[in-house]
């Protein structure tokens, strides 16, 4: 009886030692490159089983986590390369009652006037624009933003008639680099408002 439990003891720890031992066979996988990296078993210290990279490997490795994104179209985080939602915003109330041009945001530099949203009230009927130009007061170079640049071809507004345009989210008027940005009327009607601006 006593030799059969030592038998049965010496098998089992046999069968224990023999299916911790790893068979040390080597896999190879694909690099990011193309390439083939090297991956071992062996039984560790504590008898387990593991596998196991050479430091090469494991270096290209570390290098493919950490690579810069490659220059393309695609972008993360990409929502709008729109100033108006992306950038802050300036913000600009205006009151005139001036024939115009009236300048409403001064031209800097060579940059451009990207309106994020405008709102105007008049207190008499009017015709109303909005419009770019160089000089003090867009004097010259003139472009229609809204409206004309002829003080009788405006928008026609009613008395206490408004025009709104935009929510800030987005470019709702462009100026031309190097311009200012102006009200012009075909009177002398009390106008007023707000603009939401970005400048660059």
């Amino acid at each position: 009886m006593i030799k059969k439990v030592l038998l049965a003891l010496a098998l089992s720890l046999f069968a224990t030692n023999a299916f911790a031992v790893c068979a040390k066979i080597p896999l190879n996988v694909l690099d990011s490159v193309g390439g083939t990296a090297a991956l071992s078993s062996a039984t560790a210290a504590d008898g387990n089983c593991k596998t196991y990279i050479d430091a090469d490997t494991a270096s290209q490795i570390h290098a493919d986590l950490i690579a810069p994104v490659v220059a393309g179209t695609a972008r993360i985080g990409y929502v709008s390369d729109d100033p108006c939602n992306s950038k802050i915003k300036l913000n600009a109330p205006f009151s005139t009652s001036s024939g115009g041009p009236v300048s409403l945001i001064a031209l800097s530099g060579s940059t451009v006037i990207y309106v994020c949203s405008i709102s105007a009230i008049t207190d008499t009927a009017i015709k109303l624009s909005f419009i770019d130009g160089t000089g003090g007061s867009c004097a010259a170079a003139q472009h229609a933003i809204w409206g004309s640049t002829t003080a009788a071809s405006g928008m026609s507004l009613t008395a206490n008639g408004g025009f709104t345009q935009g929510s800030g989210n987005g470019s709702v008027g462009v100026t031309t680099a190097a311009s200012a940005l102006c009200l012009l009327q075909s009177g002398t009607s009390l106008v007023a408002g707000n603009i939401t601006y970005v400048q660059q």
